[in-house]
């Protein structure tokens, strides 16, 4: 509220005062009375006259002429109950800030007194009248999206407002409005701006109020606008424009309805990893270094993308001709493979939808690196991230087999060596399709039949078939290198059996060796004898049976059979590589004690000779301890089933005893092989057990290997499997510490012997009873007894290590 002081002009002037030359400014004027004017105008000076009343900021300028002789003018204003003192000047202009927006306010100025005391003019009584319109304050100044937002105070009696910014050459108009924000878009990040706002008519030709001439500055950080959003690798990638001035920036990502802070950075780039399967809007807005205020606007409506996680690659297996990729897919979702090599980026392989593509086409000892990415169905775009590290495959040659032949330690296999192979597989082909074999280094490898090859009942190609194929697999085992030969490659198997000696005889005058018969009417056989360390030829024959007789007593010699074409132009079979060992006619004490002791003690170890269609018995010599004295073993007949079992005696001090065994069993599984294990530089004696029984159709094999100490047999039971005819087929179970499968069977038979080397074991069996000759043995003389154990001494022999 204004302070003033109040003039009452009451009394009146005397009139008779005519040579008064000042009037009391202190004294009581009287207002509107213009013989009182007159009369005061003709005893002064020149009455001021307001040439100006305006709205300035700040409040009302008066502007009014210098009269001439003045010492001082004061300013007026007119109230309710008449003119009120405002101020005493020197000044032709005076601000009036004691003002309201919107209200009319009148002035007069006269001259007064340099003191004050009194005045030297007239006033005008009607004085000068003017309404007043505040100038415009800026309330606040804002970076908002797009722009300069500036926003300013509602002037009462405004009609419209004129905004300006300044610029080199001052003050610029920009725009009439009769809001009372604007928002200044020709602006640029980094920049400092002055603006300032004044009111005008509503035809915007005179102005209605002053400005703030420093105006308000503000320094515009533009609001930072997102170039990409993109799916990558664990989550969504959001990119955009460096902000020029900008100190920080604050991502946010909107819900329903909200903006949340997902992370604050320097970069003009993050990866959000928080989101899962679905849809996400995002936007940024730049902040001070302390986050603690923000510097530019955001784009409220953001930038919006569907989250896709990157596909996973499942498996890339090598087959033949290239790199099978299998990954994970979604309905109806198009995918792009790429891959890389060594120093090299992705390249597109190929788009697909199935998530299951083979890479053709590659070269040879490479590693390719693939990864895949979700892209929409018209190719344009990418609806997902990728992995960028991959998965990889190493791609190799697939090897070929040069060699599969049929030998007696059976099927010797060799193939090419591959560049860039870390291992090779070698897999056979059986009933069941192809399974594993073994895992090696090496480019070749000897098939000792210790696996299970399982017959077809329906479909007898692959029976007694020997079909073999290989590929390369990385140093672990767990990754294929290169396809396969998928027809695989077949042993070449001779026309004939090869043919085993089965008996060797003192008779004839010589040594007499009889084999099975295995040639066929285009074949016949080859006999050999071992001569400084090689295979000679002695004789060729068709029947099954051959005296040697160039012989002398105390001499060992070594033979083996072969079959070949009656053209001898090639062999038809193939043959013991070690042959079959005999002494003939050896002085041997030890030996001639025990064949003695046997025939006087039959009781003590002959099995009993039984009747029947099973009535297979007999005995045979085999050194289990390898002392240089055999041990005989005597195999009992069985009763419904061939039971290949039979009870161990020793002899030692000229007595014959029965070997005991160290658990609950009492015979062995007399199906001897004898192996040498070369790493571990010992024997191992392998045997099975078979049983079988045609009624219930059915075979059982148990597999054990055997040590004996010269005390007590230790029989370790490894694998075994049982095989039954039924209505459907053939039905194999396997069993390794419990029923297992083929594979685990496989790998126990292997990792038992499959180090080991064939020791070729010959024991020739004695017959004492046999399926038709229930008695054989009491049928025999003394000296042929004699003779017939004798001959199965002498004849058992192993290779020596």
């Amino acid at each position: 509220m204004k302070k003033f002081i109040s003039i009452a002009m009451a009394a009146v002037m005397s009139m008779s005062a005519v040579a008064v030359s000042a009037v009391s400014a202190n004294a009581a004027e009287p207002l509107n009375t213009p013989v009182q004017y007159a009369q005061v105008a003709r005893a002064s000076l020149a009455t001021p006259k307001i040439s100006k009343a305006e709205s300035v900021y700040g409040g009302v300028k008066l502007t009014w002429n210098k009269v001439s002789g003045a010492a001082k003018y004061r300013v007026y204003y007119k109230g309710r109950k008449g003119w009120t003192r405002m101020v005493d000047t020197t000044s032709t202009s005076y601000i009036d800030k004691d003002v309201s927006s919107g209200r009319n306010y009148t002035y007069t100025v006269r001259c007064i007194s340099a003191d004050g005391k009194s005045f030297t003019s007239g006033y005008d009584s009607k004085g000068k009248s003017v309404k007043y319109i505040a100038a415009p304050e800026i309330s606040k100044l804002e970076s908002v999206y797009g722009g300069v937002k500036l926003t300013w105070n509602k002037v009462n009696g405004a009609a419209k407002y004129r905004v300006y910014y300044k610029g080199r050459k001052g003050w610029t108009r920009m725009v009439d409005t009769t809001s009372t924000s604007y928002i200044d878009k020709d602006v640029s990040s980094g920049r400092n701006y002055t603006y300032t706002v004044r009111c005008i008519s509503a035809d915007g030709k005179s102005f209605t109020s002053g400005y703030d001439s420093k105006g308000k500055s503000v320094k515009y950080i533009a609001a930072p606008e997102i170039s990409k959003l993109e799916n990558v690798n664990g989550g969504v990638k959001i990119t955009w424009n460096k902000v020029n001035g900008a100190s920080k920036y604050r991502i946010y990502h909107k819900n329903s309805s909200d903006w949340f802070r997902v992370s604050d950075t320097t970069s003009n780039s993050i990866v959000d990893k928080s989101v899962g399967m679905g849809t996400y809007t995002y936007t940024v807005r730049c902040i001070s270094d302390d986050g603690k205020s923000f510097e530019s606007g955001f784009n409220p409506k953001g930038l919006s993308i569907r989250y896709n996680q990157a596909p996973k690659i499942l498996e890339t297996n090598v087959v033949n001709g290239g790199i099978k990729v299998i990954w994970e897919t979604e309905n109806n979702t198009n995918y792009r493979l790429y891959c890389k090599t060594e120093g090299k980026g992705w390249t597109k392989v190929c788009d697909n939808k199935t998530g299951v593509v083979t890479h053709k086409n590659l070269q040879p000892n490479k590693t390719y690196t693939y990864t895949v990415r979700a892209i929409s169905s018209d190719a344009k775009k990418y609806l997902s991230g990728y992995d960028p590290v991959g998965m990889s495959a190493k791609y190799v040659a697939t090897p070929k087999i040069s060699k599969a032949e049929y030998t007696y330690d059976g099927i010797k296999l060799a193939w090419n060596k591959v560049a860039g192979a870390e291992k090779y597989r070698v897999y056979y082909k059986d009933a069941t399709g192809w399974n594993k074999l073994v895992d090696t280094k090496g480019t070749s490898y000897l098939d000792k039949g210790l696996v299970s090859r399982e017959l077809s009942v329906k479909d007898s190609s692959v029976n007694g078939q020997y079909i073999y194929t290989v590929r390369c697999i990385s140093s672990n085992g767990k990754v294929f290198q290169s396809g396969y030969d998928t027809k695989g490659v077949k042993s070449a198997l001779y026309n004939n059996g090869c043919p085993e000696i089965y008996n060797i005889d003192t008779m004839h005058g010589g040594i007499t060796l009889t084999w099975n018969s295995t040639a066929d009417k285009n074949s016949k056989y080859r006999v050999y004898i071992k001569q400084s360390g090689s295979w000679k030829k002695i004789a060729d024959t068709t029947d099954n049976q051959y005296t040697y007789k160039n012989v002398k007593a105390g001499q060992t010699y070594t033979f083996t059979v072969r079959c070949v074409s009656k053209d001898e132009k090639k062999f038809t079979s193939t043959y013991n590589p070690s042959g079959v060992a005999f002494k003939y006619k050896t002085t041997n004490k030890t030996r001639d004690a025990y064949i003695d002791y046997l025939l006087k003690h039959e009781s003590e170890w002959l099995p009993e000779l039984k009747v029947g269609d099973i009535a297979l018995a007999g005995v045979q010599f085999t050194d289990l301890d390898f002392d240089g004295v055999p041990e005989l073993i005597a195999q009992e007949a069985g009763d419904k089933e061939y039971y290949l079992n039979a009870r161990v005696y020793t002899f030692k001090n000229g007595k014959l005893s029965l070997v005991g065994f160290d658990n609950s069993m009492t015979y062995i599984q007399n199906r001897l092989a004898y192996l040498y294990d070369k790493s571990a530089k010992r024997y191992v004696i392998n045997s099975a057990e078979l049983s079988t029984s045609n009624p219930d159709r059915y075979l059982d094999c148990e597999n054990y290997t055997l040590s004996y100490d010269g005390n007590l047999i230790s029989a370790h039971p490894y694998s075994s499997y049982h095989l039954a005819l039924e209505n459907w087929g053939l039905d194999y179970t396997y069993y390794v510490h419990g029923r297992t499968s083929k594979q685990v069977y496989n790998a126990a038979n292997l990792s038992t012997l499959d180090n080991c080397v064939n020791a070729h074991m010959y024991s020739q069996f004695v017959y004492c009873s046999v399926d038709g000759y229930p008695k054989l043995w009491n049928s025999y003389s003394e000296t042929q007894k004699k003779q017939h154990l004798t001959d199965s001494y002498n004849a058992f022999s192993y290779d020596k290590y």
